[in-house]
Parts: structure tokens; C-alpha cells; sequence
């Protein structure tokens, strides 16, 4: 038998990565919507870094798309920076606490809710034919 030359492995039960994070996020939103706006998060490597983006989907208009944010970190997660998709400042976040709070104050911001409120508008205008 092999000699394990790695020694114990890191227990990483206990970790939530930005991706996580996000796909919560996307998952409360479809809730809350009942549906009527998907949440979705993509993850793609660029080199050594981890890039992601959150949408939002309105199957009802045709599957329109909206581009809610883009991030990037590295394997060691944070820091983190993430940026609104339409443009803007770009966030850094050294923590897990950290990025859950500027995350949350972005997603409060007049500028999401304004996306949110036109694209459950137009989806009940489709739906009322």
C-alpha cells in the first residue's frame, strides 16, 4: 500500500464560498418571485482566479436576461471584488462577513430594486395580456 504523503486534509465543511453566497441569494430571489424572476450565478475560471455573475431571468419575457453583478477571487476566496454588471465601483471584501454585508447593501440599492420592480412590471403587464 501507498505511503500518504499528503498528511491530513483540511476540513472545509464549514467554508461558504462567494459562489455559495450567491447562489443563496439567487435562490431566495426565484422564491420570493414565486418563480416570476429566476436567480442565477455562473462560475468560470480566468487563470488562477474564480470569476462569477449573478442574472436574473424572466421566463415570461421571452427568457430576458439581466446582468446583476460580476465578481472575481482566487482559490483562497478572499479577498474578494465584485462589481455591478452595468458598471460602477468595484467592491474588495477581505471576508465571508464582509461580503455578505456590502452583497446585501448592493442588492438593496435603488439601482437593483429599480431592475427588479420594471421586470415584475412588464412580467404582469405579459401575464394580464
Amino acid at each position: 500500500m501507498a505511503e500518504n504523503l499528503w498528511g491530513e486534509l483540511p476540513d472545509v465543511s464549514q467554508i461558504r464560498t462567494p459562489y455559495t453566497v450567491l447562489k443563496e441569494q439567487a435562490s431566495l430571489l426565484t422564491d420570493m418571485t414565486k418563480g416570476t424572476l429566476i436567480g442565477e450565478v455562473n462560475q468560470t475560471q480566468e487563470g488562477t482566479n474564480i470569476s462569477l455573475g449573478l442574472r436574473i431571468r424572466a421566463p415570461a419575457l421571452n427568457n430576458y436576461i439581466y446582468a446583476v453583478l460580476n465578481g472575481k477571487h482566487n482559490l483562497s476566496l478572499y479577498p474578494l471584488s465584485f462589481w455591478s454588471a452595468a458598471g460602477g465601483a468595484i467592491i474588495t471584501c477581505a471576508t465571508e462577513e464582509e461580503f455578505k454585508s456590502r452583497l446585501g447593501a448592493f442588492l438593496k440599492s435603488d439601482a437593483v430594486r429599480n431592475v427588479i420592480k420594471g421586470l415584475l412590471a412588464q412580467t404582469h403587464a405579459q401575464q394580464q395580456g
